[in-house]
C-alpha cells in the first residue's frame, strides 16, 4: 500500500536526438502524470529555451511543493539537473531515470538534422558537441541518487542495455560500447568506492 501512494519522479534523460520524447511519451501514456519538457513547453508557449527553462524550474518547484508525481525531460548535460533529482530523492520521492543513448555523437547529430528535415525543432551542432561529453559523464553521478536507472540504446532501435535497480547492477551479456565506458565502468568503480 505504501509504495501505491509514494509519489514518483521520472526523469528522461539523453543528449539531443537520442529518442527521450518517445520513451517520455511511452510511459507517460500508462500514467496521469505531469509532465515538465523545456522543448514541449517552448511550443506550446512559442517562447524561447530560456523561458521555457524558467517555465519548466516553476513546474518542477510546484510539483516538490505539492507533493505532486512528474515526468521531466533533461540532456542531463548540467548540474541543475542533477540538483534537481538530489530534492527529489531529499523529499522521499521514488527516483526513477532512465537514459537513452546512441553510439556516437555524429548519430545525434543526424538524428537531430533528420528531425529537422522532418519538420522538428532544431538545435545547433555546436551545442550537442559542447553537451556530449558532459551529458555521459553525468550518467554516473546518476548512481547515489535514483532508486531506478535504466540504460537504453537507441542506436538502431530502444534496447534495454542495463538496469540499476537500487545499487544492483543488471546488465545484457553483450552491451555497447558507450554503455561499457560510461556505465559498467564507472559503477564497479562507484561500487568499489562506496564498500
Amino acid at each position: 500500500m505504501e509504495n501505491e501512494l509514494r509519489k514518483n519522479a521520472i526523469f528522461i534523460l539523453g543528449l539531443n536526438g537520442a529518442g527521450k520524447s518517445t520513451i517520455r511519451d511511452d510511459i507517460a501514456s500508462a500514467q496521469d502524470i505531469l509532465i515538465i519538457d523545456p522543448d514541449k513547453i517552448a511550443k506550446e508557449h512559442n517562447c524561447n529555451s530560456v523561458r521555457a527553462g524558467k517555465i519548466a524550474l516553476k513546474m518542477f518547484d510546484d510539483a516538490i511543493k505539492n507533493n505532486q508525481s512528474f515526468l521531466l525531460e533533461s540532456t542531463l548535460s548540467s548540474y541543475s539537473i542533477i540538483k534537481q533529482i538530489k530534492i527529489a530523492k531529499k523529499k522521499l520521492y521514488s527516483v526513477r531515470a532512465y537514459f537513452v543513448g546512441l553510439k556516437s555523437l555524429n548519430n545525434h547529430i543526424d538524428r537531430v538534422n533528420n528531425r529537422v528535415k522532418n519538420g522538428g525543432h532544431n538545435i545547433a551542432e555546436d551545442i550537442i558537441r559542447r553537451r556530449f561529453d558532459k551529458t555521459y559523464n553525468n550518467i554516473k553521478k546518476l548512481f547515489p541518487i535514483v532508486n531506478y536507472l535504466r540504460i537504453i540504446d537507441n542506436s538502431v532501435e530502444f534496447t534495454t542495455e542495463a538496469k540499476i535497480i537500487n545499487g544492483k547492477l543488471k546488465k545484457r551479456k553483450q552491451v555497447c560500447d558507450w554503455v561499457t565506458k560510461y556505465v559498467i565502468t564507472p559503477f564497479v568503480e562507484y561500487k568499489l568506492d562506496t564498500q
